[in-house]
């Protein structure tokens, strides 16, 4: 159905261009005029639904100046067809500013009243808009976080989602401990080259131990570990190193080391934007934040443990999605064990090894997802 509708629609529009041209007002083309101007400075400003937004306007401009009321009926019907069916994108590299010279040939034509460059103009943006439908552009970007061992909910959750190879996922630390299968997970994770990982407070304590006579605790030596080593070894193991450790020393000695440096390559954080809205994607937050401070001068300490304040937001433009503490454990979340906003905070931990949901969040539309 939906090859159908772009067929048609690529017949359509250009005709549509061409009536409009003939038969467009002033009033009309003042609009037209307007509306192109907020296309053009929307561009730079990366703000991709604001730039869609008034593309369409222009776009319902053109049909209404077409008058012709069937095929403005017909048009609005199959981009709203369209518009329904395709997944939101994250967009190609230079989708703004292809969007705008298209329309700007578009809008150049009808100040020259010139219908056949029109009518060309048309259909070359009709062209590219049917090549970016048709391609894989709609690349969907998830973060889950703190699936502590969880392997059967979280290959629950990749079904659920339906992780595609172009897809992105972001995983915002502590895959280990406390579940039954942190390595099985961890093992998985590192089968999948369309997995980010996180560290997570939980990683950074076995890489702690890793510094200190990890390969001692794997074999069961232990004796005569110096104060420190046991100190740390007795914090992991109150934080449920249990299943890790006893996963991991039924590894080889080679895969234990391929899980210590996939541990060790883990992001402390991301920044990225999606459909025009800015995210931080951090395992706990940013602690002792200060507006002043770069986020690379944070320690990873300060990434991994963080309880933030939530009743100011780190920046007014971004979104900053953390896990680490379970929704349940939020005095101000109304919803428990579901994702918990507030003040462009979004906190993705849903108590998953405590009993809770292990929780997803596709950023291009905000939608959750609960196994």
């Amino acid at each position: 159905m939906l090859d159908d509708i772009l067929y048609m629609k690529n017949l359509l529009y250009p005709q549509a261009v061409q009536w409009a041209i003939e038969r467009i007002t002033v009033d009309e083309f003042e609009v037209m005029l307007e509306t192109f101007g907020f296309i053009q400075f929307y561009t730079p400003t990366g703000d991709i639904p604001k730039l869609e937004k008034f593309a369409k306007g222009f776009d319902c401009i053109i049909y209404d100046a077409a008058k012709n009321r069937e095929l403005e009926q017909t048009l609005l019907k199959y981009d709203f067809i369209i518009e329904n069916t395709v997944k939101p994108t994250r967009y190609p590299v230079n989708y703004a500013e292809d969007l705008l010279q298209e329309y700007k040939a578009i809008y150049e034509s009808f100040r020259a009243r010139n219908a056949s460059k029109g009518t060309e103009a048309a259909q070359v943006h009709i062209f590219r808009s049917l090549l970016r439908i048709k391609s894989s552009v709609w690349k969907m970007t998830y973060c889950m976080s703190d699936i502590h061992g969880e392997y059967e909910k979280f290959i629950k959750m990749l079904k659920v989602i339906d992780l595609k190879d172009d897809d992105t996922l972001y995983i915002l630390g502590d895959v280990l401990d406390r579940g039954k299968d942190p390595i099985k997970t961890m093992l998985k994770i590192m089968e999948m080259p369309n997995v980010e990982l996180l560290i997570g407070n939980h990683e950074l304590m076995l890489l702690e131990l890793e510094k200190k006579g990890l390969e001692r605790i794997l074999t069961s030596d232990i004796a005569d570990l110096e104060e420190g080593v046991i100190e740390a070894l007795m914090n992991w193991a109150y934080n449920g190193s249990g299943p890790t450790i006893e996963q991991l020393r039924a590894l080889t000695p080679k895969q234990q080391e391929d899980v210590i440096d996939h541990i060790k390559n883990a992001l402390a954080y991301e920044q990225l934007t999606v459909n025009g809205q800015k995210f931080l994607l951090v395992h706990a937050g940013l602690m002792n934040f200060d507006r002043e401070t770069d986020i690379s001068e944070y320690a990873l300490y300060e990434m991994v443990w963080a309880r933030p304040d939530l009743s100011e937001p780190y920046f007014d433009d971004v979104y900053t999605v953390i896990g680490h503490t379970p929704t349940q454990l939020v005095k101000e979340c109304d919803t428990p064990g579901r994702i918990f906003k507030k003040n462009n905070f979004i906190m993705i931990d849903c108590g998953c090894s405590m009993g809770g949901s292990l929780g997803c969040l596709r950023l291009d539309d905000m939608k959750e997802f609960y196994v």
